[in-house]
């Protein structure tokens, strides 16, 4: 089954969780770390769980490459994770 990367940025103070809505798939990451989930097809809404704060993220899971997880920035930002595109090349999972 072809899977979607997930790195969560070192920058992250803690784990995050990973999972793929309506679907039995999740996954937990600490900071630094490479992940991967099942990629269901499509876009489908991954949430993403972090200092027990869920951000709802619509990936594209047929994806070259990973989706950074990044740490929320400003007070204004709800505690809601950030997120882009992974450029650099990756490493063997």
């Amino acid at each position: 089954m072809p899977q979607v990367t997930i790195y969560a940025d070192p920058s992250l103070e803690e784990s995050i969780h990973i999972s793929i809505e309506d679907t039995q798939f999740g996954v937990t990451a600490g900071p630094g770390e490479f992940v991967k989930l099942p990629s269901v097809g499509g876009k489908r809404k991954v949430l993403v769980t972090y200092k027990g704060v869920e951000t709802a993220i619509l990936l594209n899971m047929c994806i070259l490459g990973a989706i950074q997880i990044l740490p929320p920035v400003g007070i204004d930002s709800g505690g809601f994770v950030r997120y882009k595109n992974y450029t650099r090349p990756l490493p063997e999972l």
